[in-house]
């Protein structure tokens, strides 16, 4: 699904999680659980608060990463400055 260019769908996840040898009744019922839902409204706050608007996106330090064409050589120099001096960026 992250490998695709169109938007994640309910029906697109559901599908392939049955590709994949997921119960699809046991799933839906889950999704619908109260603790699901607290997770996924959890989640979204954490990524709104942070400014993600994509998936993937990294979290060095306090540096919020996008997912770019240079993202490996990216994240290595964060991670990099990160143990050296305590920041994503020295």
């Amino acid at each position: 699904m992250l490998g695709g260019q169109s938007l994640a769908t309910r029906d697109k996840a559901l599908a392939v999680a049955t590709e994949v040898g997921v119960d699809r009744k046991k799933l839906e019922a889950a999704m619908g659980a109260p603790e699901v839902e607290a997770t996924l409204l959890e989640s979204k706050q954490l990524a709104d608060d942070l400014g993600v608007e994509a998936t993937p996106t990294y979290v060095i330090g306090e540096a919020v990463v996008p997912n770019t064409r240079g993202i490996v050589d990216d994240l290595k120099g964060r991670v990099a400055a990160l143990r050296k001096c305590g920041k994503a960026m020295c």
